[in-house]
């Protein structure tokens, strides 16, 4: 998996306008290569992910995880997701 770290954002985000408003693309996945924008509530959560491969990132929200997953299987990490 690669993703930024919560340090690498916060460096980023320091250097735009305080009121500077926030989205993210992802690819749509059609044969023109649309890119999608998504928008931020600035809701933050723990959540497990595994892989999986309906996914175009090759990861998933893994929602029969639960909050009690405690230990890193080899099947499932854990991320912070902004939604």
């Amino acid at each position: 998996m690669r993703t930024v770290t919560a340090k690498q954002l916060i460096e980023e985000l320091k250097q735009l306008p305080p009121n500077a408003q926030l989205a993210f693309v992802s690819d749509y996945g059609d044969r023109v290569g649309t890119q999608q924008v998504h928008f931020l509530q600035g809701d933050i959560e723990k959540k497990w992910i595994s892989e999986n491969a309906y996914s175009d990132s090759g990861y998933a929200v893994d929602e029969e995880a639960g909050s009690d997953l405690t230990c890193l299987d080899g099947e499932h990490e854990e991320v912070y997701v902004i939604s």
